[in-house]
């Protein structure tokens, strides 16, 4: 196991309380399984109860791994919808924190708010522990045009519109870059949240 990836994971947690130290709920979720480290740091800085209530199911039959990665919208929400089971006995008048790595097209995260909202969540709070993903990658990522991106082309307050938040929230470019430098004493590419590539692509 890696255990430094794990700690780096849990410390993008801990910077979102960091930078946003208002934050307030009755339990935080992770999105199994990419969002399960930082949720551990953001309850170890904030307090909150991290609680499992979401269950991951890996690779049901006909699913790709990743949601993301299927090649139509049908397909992206069957995957995302098959693999997350909710104990929703938990959830009736609660304020719900969710974590996850990032929001591509945003096809899970909306799966997660609609579950939660039908099973009685008052309120519910998204947490990514990376900044908006608004570039392509010319290096090889499961995309290849903005359009594809919910961030590409939305503003925050859009976006969480579209994937049925009260609250959204992304770790800055900066807090990135810092948990970053204090992790692996190097730096990082930051071209598909925005920034420049570090060598021009072929």
């Amino acid at each position: 196991r890696n255990f430094l990836h794990e700690d780096f994971r849990q410390e993008l947690g801990k910077k979102i309380f960091a930078e946003n130290p208002k934050l307030a709920g009755d339990f935080i979720l992770p999105v199994l399984d990419s969002g399960k480290q930082a949720a551990l740091g953001l309850a170890k800085a904030s307090g909150i109860l991290y609680k499992e209530y979401f269950l991951r199911v890996h690779n049901p039959p006909g699913t790709n791994e990743r949601s993301f990665t299927s090649p139509t919208e049908d397909e992206r929400t069957r995957t995302a919808y098959q693999k997350l089971h909710l104990r929703k006995d938990k959830i009736k008048g609660r304020r719900a924190i969710v974590v996850d790595d990032s929001i591509v097209r945003s096809t899970t995260m909306k799966i997660v708010n609609k579950r939660l909202r039908d099973a009685g969540a008052s309120y519910i709070i998204n947490c990514v522990s990376a900044p908006p993903i608004i570039n392509i990658c010319p290096y090889g990522m499961d995309y290849q045009d903005k359009k594809q991106l919910v961030a590409g082309g939305n503003a925050i307050e859009e976006i969480k519109k579209i994937i049925g938040a009260d609250e959204l929230i992304y770790l800055s470019l900066a807090g990135l870059k810092q948990v970053v430098s204090e992790t692996y004493q190097c730096g990082i590419c930051c071209g598909c949240f925005g920034g420049k590539y570090p060598v021009k692509p072929d």
